[in-house]
């Protein structure tokens, strides 16, 4: 049965609605920030030390870590000795037996730690990404924009505007604008994981120094809130990506559609609601390690 003339009519009026009313380049965009979503998403639901990677990341950290663990005894040993000398060398207030105490506690649990410290890194992971469970979206739905092609209308008053192509130079600003806050905010989300495997892979040397004097001890404390920092930075993203979309769609900053009968105008308001959507969340998604790191003081 051949396609009507009228049928390939209507078609081709349909293609020109959405060329002209830049609709079809607007789902485009939100289809490619969605793809973007969804995969972070994903990303969220995988086991670090299993799933992302195929555990590759969680096994090479470990093995490094593995590998400098000797390194961190030793360094964790010889900050003791100083630790000791310092204590005994003070004079004016002598050696006593709770400093003596002090030192033996640094030496037995800094080698437990050491010893223990992959399993312990390991609870950590796990912790985290219980975190992240409390705070992550049932479904990657929720986080997604979407509109309504068939509602964007295109007035005759408005015609001659679109003709000479404002709304399409728009719609193709979009759809790069989404290519590329999607971009950064994969990496974004990549990068997190990437800090967290390499003060996980740095762990024994950094720990080792808890053991020594007090100045050397703020090396240790540091590590321990950084990588403490880099955990509830992973949180810290899927929360913002859910409290950024919850605002933008209960506020109808992404509408789910413009209403019929609309003109113009409220395509372009539209238009800017989609932009700031994608360009908030993206920012906000991206600022978080430097929020966490203001609230733990790093």
């Amino acid at each position: 049965m051949g396609i009507s003339l009228q049928d390939t009519w209507n078609s081709f009026m349909e293609f020109l609605h959405g060329a002209f009313s830049g609709a079809s380049f607007f789902e485009m965009g939100c289809e490619m920030w969605n793809f973007f979503v969804r995969l972070v998403w994903q990303i969220f639901q995988l086991s670090p030390t299993r799933d992302l990677a195929q555990g590759q990341l969680w096994d090479i950290s470990k093995n490094v870590m593995a590998s400098i663990s000797i390194v961190g005894a030793t360094l964790l040993t010889l900050f003791c000795v100083i630790s000791f000398i310092q204590t005994t060398a003070d004079l004016r207030n002598g050696i006593t037996f709770e400093s003596v105490v002090i030192v033996l506690i640094k030496v037995v649990a800094g080698q437990a730690i050491l010893l223990n410290l992959s399993n312990i890194l390991e609870k950590t992971l796990g912790m985290g990404k219980n975190l992240v469970n409390l705070v992550t979206a049932g479904s990657s739905d929720s986080l997604e924009l979407h509109i309504d092609s068939s509602s964007w209308q295109v007035t005759i008053d408005s015609l001659t505007d679109i003709m000479f192509g404002k709304t399409i130079l728009l719609a193709i600003a979009f759809v790069i604008v989404c290519l590329a806050c999607g971009i950064v905010f994969t990496v974004t989300v990549y990068k997190v994981f990437f800090k967290i495997f390499f003060y996980i892979a740095i762990a024994p040397i950094a720990l080792a120094t808890i053991a020594g004097p007090r100045e050397a001890m703020q090396t240790g404390i540091a590590w321990i809130k950084t990588y403490a920092s880099a955990l509830l930075e992973w949180m810290g993203m899927m929360l913002v990506l859910r409290l950024g979309a919850a605002l933008i769609h209960a506020n109808g900053l992404v509408p789910r559609g413009v209403q019929q009968g609309a003109t113009a105008a409220g395509n372009d308001s539209a238009i800017l609601q989609l932009f700031i959507g994608v360009i908030m969340i993206t920012a906000s998604v991206s600022a978080v390690d430097s929020m966490i790191r203001r609230a733990m003081g790093v």
